[in-house]
């Protein structure tokens, strides 16, 4: 009778329960990628490749293409590392086939993987008795495999456990049938045949899990492009509000882009890291073939910054390289990456201005590139915390040690405080006559801003911050009180009571 395991809190206790009826001189053969690991060491091996010099090593991959999978499998993986140790493995399944290794059942690692990635797994698990991979001249999937298997052990005489449409023809000749972590269309198909399959417990996929990596939630940044709207009193303007959520969306595709770009890149330091290693390329829970969505959203969100104006056209295109420049090496380089930081943060607000044709003032470009700094610091600071509770003396893929905090937490809070006197110098300012019917009632958003400066940071030195202060902001009552408190005094600062 198939099993079939749904519960995901349940997993580990569930693949206890799951026996082979089957005598322990009988081998188990498991299939490595998607199956002992989550993910797949072929699409990120490519991803790796491709990463250190796009264009070049694309057309190196083409060439070796025309050799053959089998050959260009082999030259991918003596060009890229990976490291077996932040491989997302299937641990419920690992368990298991380690009691099963306990029992005295001889395990065989059999994958389509390049014979240098096999034997690096093999050898950080130290559970298989021997490897059998893709060699220079032949790749070890589908037909080869299953015939390789019944040379090797006969007909009925293994225990395969695999995850994908390739292993049908292996499972058919093989005495017990594990499959594992199966898609929806596997399973179905599985279900509907004649043979028995186990079906080994899996965690619950996510509705929609395939929107992950976009995150989306992140696009609340760009609702920094409003702001110039805000500032230049022009809140009843429909024509400049819709050209403005135009321009939010393309910003926002752009950007969704460039996280699922950075998160390829930063698939080991993720891996390492105590929360980013739950994101959905470095745990496996999404495929690196989604990553492809980038060929689409990329052009697509130009495209539509080239409708809405060529000046917003040409902001966007900043942020792609500034963005690119940060994921690939500014990001490792200290207290750059935060002027970086807070550089793409202000480019959301100079494009709002440049698409509603507003110049956006000296006060303003002054104050939001010493803010979002200070922010920038913030999202260091924290990471320095947590690294330090952890033990680690740095933060892996940052240019940062675990003694620059005292350093990093000085330049953060005067960076800040240089923000309210840019707004302090402004609200004194002759400019602010001319916006503001009521000036002294926009003198208390000083005091608001002093209040949740010292809140975010307070927070951060007591560890409660998350990684990036804008998602703990959005999320944090006391923060959403003080921007609503903020925008009131500034409608209220223009319009009176």
């Amino acid at each position: 009778m198939a099993l079939l395991m749904n519960d995901g809190k349940k997993n580990l206790a569930m693949s206890e329960n799951i026996k082979l009826d089957v005598s322990t001189e009988i081998p188990l053969i498991v299939d490595l990628d998607g199956t002992l690991v989550l993910s797949d060491t072929l699409h990120e091996s490519v991803a790796r490749f491709f990463i250190q010099n796009p264009f070049l090593n694309l057309f190196k991959m083409i060439v070796w293409l025309f050799y053959g999978k089998a050959k260009f499998k082999e030259k991918l993986s003596l060009q890229t590392n990976i490291r077996p140790e932040l491989l997302p493995y299937n641990q419920p399944f690992l368990d298991w086939i380690k009691l099963q290794k306990q029992t005295g059942r001889k395990l065989f690692l059999c994958t389509a993987a390049s014979k240098a990635i096999a034997d690096k797994v093999s050898i950080h698990l130290n559970i298989f008795d021997d490897v059998f991979c893709s060699s220079a001249i032949s790749n070890n999937s589908a037909q080869k495999k299953a015939l390789f298997l019944k040379d090797k052990f006969g007909e009925n005489n293994y225990i395969y456990a695999g995850n994908s449409f390739d292993d049908i023809s292996v499972w058919e000749k093989a005495a017990k049938k594990i499959v594992v972590n199966p898609s929806s269309a596997l399973k179905t198909k599985l279900q509907n045949a004649n043979l028995q399959y186990i079906f080994f417990p899996t965690e619950k996929k996510i509705l929609f899990s395939f929107l992950k990596p976009l995150r989306i939630h992140q696009w609340a940044k760009n609702l920094l492009i409003f702001f110039p709207l805000i500032a230049a009193h022009q809140l009843y303007n429909f024509d400049n509000i819709l050209m403005l959520f135009g321009a939010f969306l393309s910003i926002s595709l752009c950007a969704s882009s460039t996280y699922i770009i950075n998160d390829i890149i930063d698939l080991d330091s993720d891996r390492l890291h105590p929360r980013k290693k739950y994101r959905s390329f470095a745990s496996g829970e999404t495929s690196l073939q989604f990553a492809l969505l980038t060929l689409l959203l990329l052009p697509a969100s130009i495209f539509l910054s080239s409708m809405i104006g060529k000046n917003f056209m040409i902001i966007l295109l900043l942020y792609i390289f500034l963005t690119i420049s940060y994921s690939l090496f500014l990001k490792i380089i200290p207290v750059i990456d935060c002027i970086v930081l807070a550089a793409l943060y202000t480019i959301r607000i100079i494009a709002g201005a440049l698409v509603i044709n507003n110049t956006p003032s000296f006060w303003l470009i002054a104050f939001s590139i010493l803010f979002f700094f200070s922010l920038a610091f913030l999202k260091r600071y924290s990471e320095l915390l947590s690294a330090k509770d952890l033990g680690e003396t740095i933060i892996h893929g940052r240019g940062y040690f675990s003694s620059d905090s005292p350093l990093i937490l000085s330049l953060g809070v005067s960076s800040a405080l240089g923000s309210v006197i840019v707004m302090m110098l402004y609200l004194n300012s002759p400019e602010i006559l001319q916006l503001y019917n009521y000036p002294q009632i926009v003198w208390f958003t000083i005091p608001i801003l002093l209040f949740w400066i010292s809140h975010i940071w307070l927070q951060a030195n007591r560890g409660h911050m998350h990684d990036d202060p804008v998602i703990f902001a959005i999320k944090d009552h006391v923060s959403i009180l003080s921007a609503i408190t903020f925008f009131i005094c500034i409608i209220l600062g223009a319009r009176g009571f």
